[in-house]
């Protein structure tokens, strides 16, 4: 498709008829990388593509159209980007990439997941819930809060993963 974004900004998330969406590039510089507020820095491809992302809270699922609410690179927040599921990405489902998990769930190390998921995959999709006490889909995994407790970013504080506790 053609890139008719203004200055500053790419063509992101291009569908099948070629139209996409506009989103802001990071400015400042690769070691401090600056986006507007509610936002969050992505760097990829060698640096070469750096876009300005929204925040996002896992357990609202609040990225527009299908885009998909996942860990921060950096572990600070959450931030959206595409869906790279396909006909995977379900609950117990073996994935590689943070992307790779239908809206709810993340990709977790197969090690951290439960029993039911694939042996020898490098990860496993596993929902997001709220923490403490929410359920979980397999018999040993057990709510836990996703970020260390002495790090929580503030208003982060009810979110967590289901996992095989430590």
């Amino acid at each position: 498709g053609i890139d008719d974004c203004a200055f500053g900004s790419i063509c992101w998330d291009v569908d099948q008829t070629f139209h996409g969406t506009c989103v802001g590039q990071c400015t400042g510089t690769p070691d401090a990388p600056l986006c507007p507020q509610k936002s969050h820095c992505l760097i990829g491809g060698d640096a070469v593509i750096t876009l300005c992302l929204p925040d996002c809270n896992p357990l609202l699922q609040d990225c527009p159209g299908d885009d998909l609410c996942i860990p921060h690179p950096d572990n600070s927040g959450f931030t959206c980007v595409l869906d790279a599921s396909g006909d995977l990405g379900q609950a117990n489902d073996p994935c590689e990439f943070a992307n790779a998990c239908d809206k709810g769930l993340m990709c977790l190390d197969t090690a951290l997941t439960s029993i039911a998921c694939e042996p020898g995959s490098i990860g496993c999709c596993t929902p997001f819930c709220t923490f403490p006490g929410s359920p979980c889909p397999n018999p040993d995994q057990q709510c836990v809060q996703f970020f260390d407790p002495m790090t929580v970013p503030p208003g982060y504080e009810s979110i967590g993963v289901c996992a095989i506790p430590a």
